[in-house]
Order: structure tokens, then C-alpha cells, then sequence
């Protein structure tokens, strides 16, 4: 079946066709099988939140946690692959360019050598 990737977030416009013409984003099942997966802290003005992120061909997914991805609940946010304006690879991890704002992510401590590295992601 085709759904769409439903955004809650400024940043993660994706889904519905938009004015603005954002990328609609529809996961087919050659696109359903995650490439990388993982916990990510990402870096807020309030710190640092933990998330459990899911790369697609297509997107990147955001959980709350492992187990909402897990037992197939909807993402609390997503951006299409194709609106990632920019890739920089940090000390720690990785911050993504995506529609003029940059935003930084951080490999949890610990987890770089379970394959959680910025390279795999």
C-alpha cells in the first residue's frame, strides 16, 4: 500500500502536494526496508534529545523510540532525502542543511562501535 510520510515539523514538510513544491514522499515496498537505523541525539536549543531514527532510499524517519518504530507506529517526523540541502560530517556525528536551516545530530556515546557511526548514516 502507498502512505504517505505525514510531518509535524517545519523543517520536515513532506506528504501532501504543496504550494511551495516540497517533495511528496510515498514509501512503496522497494522503498520500505530501512538502510540505517539507530539512536541519534539531536541537538535543540534546550539540549540535547535522544530520538530513534530510520533512513530510508527516500526519507529519514524520526520515532520517539525504538519501540514506536518498532510496532508500526507513525513517525514523529520525516524529511524527504531530496530536500537535504547539505551533509557535514562533525567531530561527534553529522549536522544535515535541509530547507536553510541546519541541524545537528550526535552519535549517542557508546554506540559508534555497534556500526552507529556518522559513515553509515
Amino acid at each position: 500500500s502507498i502512505q504517505s510520510c505525514h510531518a509535524r515539523r517545519d523543517w520536515r514538510r513532506v506528504g501532501s502536494p504543496r504550494r511551495d513544491g516540497r517533495a511528496v514522499v510515498r514509501r512503496t515496498s522497494e522503498m520500505a526496508r530501512p538502510q540505517h537505523e539507530g539512536h541519534l541525539q539531536w541537538k535543540k536549543k534546550k539540549g540535547l534529545e535522544i530520538r530513534y531514527f530510520v533512513l530510508y532510499e527516500d526519507r529519514l524517519e524520526y520515532f520517539s523510540t525504538e519501540v514506536d518504530f518498532g510496532t508500526g507506529k507513525e513517525p514523529r517526523g520525516c524529511v524527504a532525502n531530496c530536500d537535504i540541502e547539505n551533509i557535514t560530517l562533525t567531530d561527534h556525528g553529522f549536522t544535515l542543511r535541509v530547507s536553510g536551516k541546519d541541524q545537528e545530530f550526535v552519535i549517542p556515546e557508546g554506540k559508534e562501535d555497534d556500526g552507529n557511526d556518522a559513515q553509515a548514516w
